[in-house]
């Protein structure tokens, strides 16, 4: 947008003209100095860029950081598009800079791994120029199980006790469990 300054005082005057930007713009060309003549106009542009808000996610699983995970964006009610993605770094963390816009919706997801399950496997942001969130999507590990069932004649047979070794170290029993009905 543009507007006019006429100036109070006469000739060859010099004025300098500024901008403040607004929360989550900066100034690319904040003032700008001119000398206004009598009879004779002048045109100068000054310049605001919007800054990028930017979402910071931390992946865990098992309660430490994990690198190597994807992380995927989507636009709050249009879950059909992944409008970004960003995979996590050693220290558990990725950055996400959306397309410039203001006051914007987004929903940061991630899917488990074989051996994970979620926690915390999606968070929704607004995220408004200028300002850095941070969110934390979290996964646990799967605890392995194995169902052992001792039969007598073809039938489950409870209360005998099953004892679990190492392979190799038959020595140590590591866990054990009695059969139930």
């Amino acid at each position: 947008g543009a507007c006019t300054f006429s100036p109070p005082k006469g000739t060859d005057v010099s004025y300098i003209a500024t901008i403040t930007p607004s929360e989550g713009e900066k100034c690319e060309t904040c003032s700008v100095e001119m000398t206004l003549k009598p009879g004779k106009s002048v045109q100068n542009t000054l310049v605001l860029v919007e800054v990028q808000s930017t979402a910071v996610i931390t992946v865990t699983v098992g309660g430490q950081p994990c690198a190597g995970k994807q992380v995927n964006f989507f636009v709050t009610g249009e879950l059909s598009e992944v409008i970004g993605s960003c995979t996590t770094e050693t220290n558990g963390a990725c950055t996400f800079s959306p397309p410039k816009g203001t006051d914007v919706s987004y929903i940061a997801t991630i899917t488990p791994s074989e051996g994970e399950k979620c926690e915390t496997c999606s968070v929704e942001m607004t995220l408004k120029p200028g300002k850095s969130v941070q969110n934390t999507l979290v996964l646990v590990e799967v605890q392995s199980t194995a169902v052992i069932t001792v039969t007598v004649g073809g039938q489950p047979c409870a209360g005998k006790q099953v004892n679990f070794f190492v392979t190799g170290e038959l020595s140590e029993v590591i866990g054990s469990c009695t059969t139930e009905t």
